[in-house]
C-alpha cells in the first residue's frame, strides 16, 4: 500500500528466523532473512520498530500472528484506504471489507497485536484502516504501564 510514507509492506517476526506477512496469495510465513540486508543503493531493505512490549506481550502476539496464517488478501482493502484518502467514507464498504475477513499486511500485523491485546493507536480505529505508513510513527506516542522485563 502506497500512502505518503516510503514503507510499502509490513510483516510481523514471529522469531529469530520467521516472519508472517501479508501476501497477495494469503498470509504466509516466510524466512526473516528474506529482508534482511541493503538495497543497491546501501539503505536496509527493512525497518525496525522497536515497540515497548513484556515477553508476555511479545508471545501473545506471535501466537496471534501465527493463527493468521492463511489469511486471504484483499485488493479491495486498498480501493476502500484510497478512497477514504480523498475524503470519501462509504459505512457499507467499510462494513464489507471488515467481514470478508481478507487483510492486507498492515491490517494483518495491527490485528495480530489487536488479538493479543496489544493497541498500537489510541484513535480505535479499525486494522483494515492501518497502513505501512501509519505504523511508523507507533512508539513514538505509547502509555504502556508494565514495561518490566524488557
Amino acid at each position: 500500500m502506497r500512502d505518503a510514507s516510503r514503507y510499502s509492506h509490513v510483516f510481523v517476526v514471529l522469531n529469530d528466523t520467521e516472519i508472517i506477512e501479508a501476501m497477495p496469495g494469503g498470509a504466509i510465513i516466510s524466512p526473516l532473512e528474506k529482508y534482511t540486508g541493503t538495497t543497491k543503493y546501501g539503505s536496509p531493505v527493512a525497518a525496525y520498530l522497536d515497540i515497548k512490549l513484556t515477553a508476555e506481550q511479545r508471545a501473545s502476539i506471535v501466537e496471534h500472528a501465527r493463527q493468521l496464517e492463511g489469511t486471504p488478501y484483499s485488493f479491495l482493502d486498498y480501493g476502500a484506504l484510497a478512497l477514504e484518502r480523498l475524503g470519501i467514507k462509504w459505512k457499507w464498504l467499510e462494513n464489507y471489507v471488515a467481514s470478508t475477513k481478507h487483510m492486507i499486511c498492515s491490517q494483518l500485523a495491527d490485528e495480530a497485536y489487536k488479538r493479543a491485546d496489544v493497541h498500537l493507536f489510541e484513535d480505535g480505529r479499525p486494522s483494515q484502516k492501518v497502513t505501512p505508513g501509519d505504523l511508523t510513527y507507533v512508539g513514538f506516542d505509547q502509555r504502556y504501564d508494565d514495561v518490566s522485563g524488557l
